[in-house]
């Protein structure tokens, strides 16, 4: 019997999940689903920071839940997930069934990672402090979840997909 790839990345903004998550899904010929991208889209916005500003959080995290129940259908894929995905209570269940990884990482390689231009507009990054916080915060929630965790630090993403590769088989 072939063995079904269903693989969810988890972690905060800038642990490797979306460019991880492309590889490792290329890797395996699997579809890779980006739910950043696909709030994004639903909310008729150009990048998840501008629907995140757009929709404040409340809705921003009901419709990431919403599109989170419609892309666990799939039979195979990677899926990555935006660093909240732990936020609301009920999404922890919608995922129950797939190999949920946790691809941790430091905050400070996360703030080295997050400090080039193009992510200077993240909403979660104009308060360093409160993005501390939300890091600290969703750390035991993030743990809570996963059925592996893999420390991304120093880690380039190439090394990350072999190490899920070995994880999953």
């Amino acid at each position: 019997m072939v063995q079904r790839k269903r693989v969810a990345l988890i972690g905060f903004m800038g642990s490797g999940k979306s460019t991880v998550g492309r590889l490792l899904a290329s890797e395996w010929g699997v579809p890779h689903i980006d739910t950043d991208t696909l709030v994004a889209v639903h909310a008729g916005q150009q990048s998840v920071g501008d629907a995140f500003t757009a929709l404040g959080e409340a809705a921003f995290r009901s419709l990431e839940s919403t599109v989170l129940a419609d892309i666990v259908k799939a039979d195979e894929a990677v899926i990555s997930t935006g660093g909240g995905i732990v936020e609301p209570p009920g999404n922890q269940q919608l995922i129950s069934g797939w190999r949920t990884i946790f691809l941790f990482a430091h905050l400070e390689a996360i703030m080295g990672r997050l400090s080039a231009p193009e992510h200077a507009a993240r909403p979660l990054l104009q308060d360093a402090a409160g993005a501390a916080q939300r890091y600290r915060d969703r750390l035991p929630r993030y743990r809570a979840w996963a059925t592996d965790e893999i420390d991304t630090s120093a880690l380039a993403a190439e090394e990350i997909v072999k190490k899920i590769g070995l994880l999953v088989g």
